[in-house]
């Protein structure tokens, strides 16, 4: 990633002393949420653009989803892996206008049915239906994603997110009055 422009943030919470292990173990997610957000912030904040792709997995993803559901300045794109069943406190009215990325192993407990509503439960039921988002059901995967095709087609469109939002990006500057 760091070969192709792109910075990576990924707190290391579990190999983290004191507060690391205070927030694995919290059991209140907007605490988590807004620390999510506070490091989109941070990250916007070394380029001056939302250029910030969240990427989360399993619980991680709900995490990622409620932020992104809340921050919609710093946030460029979302990827998400092995969603869980816990659906939006507050359901969305409107789709996302942001990329939304998401894969989900065909065989997770939870359907891949039951996913896409959870996400769509945060942006909307357009959600995959517009801006560059992809729905991805990965057969043979359950809900750790254990074959190198699938985090090759993952990673990819990590990159092709970046791509879209660069190109976005410079659109959007092209048309802005001088």
């Amino acid at each position: 990633m760091n070969e192709a422009g792109i910075d990576v943030i990924s707190p290391n919470y579990r190999g983290s002393e004191g507060y690391g292990y205070r927030f694995e173990r919290s059991t209140n997610l907007q605490t988590q949420v807004e620390d999510v957000i506070a490091a989109a912030k941070y990250a916007k904040s070394m380029h001056g653009k939302s250029r910030v792709i969240l990427m989360g997995t399993s619980y991680g993803a709900l995490i990622a989803a409620t932020a992104a559901s809340l921050d919609k300045e710093d946030i460029a794109g979302v990827v998400f892996v092995s969603m869980i069943a816990r659906s939006a406190q507050t359901p969305s009215a409107v789709g996302s206008k942001r990329p939304l990325h998401c894969f989900h192993g065909e065989n997770d407990p939870l359907t891949p049915d039951d996913a896409r509503a959870v996400i769509e439960s945060f942006f909307g039921n357009g959600a995959f239906q517009a801006n560059e988002s992809h729905w991805n059901v990965m057969s043979g995967e359950g809900h750790v994603f254990r074959l190198t095709r699938s985090w090759t087609k993952i990673y990819g469109s990590v990159l092709e997110m970046r791509k879209s939002i660069l190109n976005d990006s410079s659109k959007s500057a092209s048309r802005m009055p001088n």
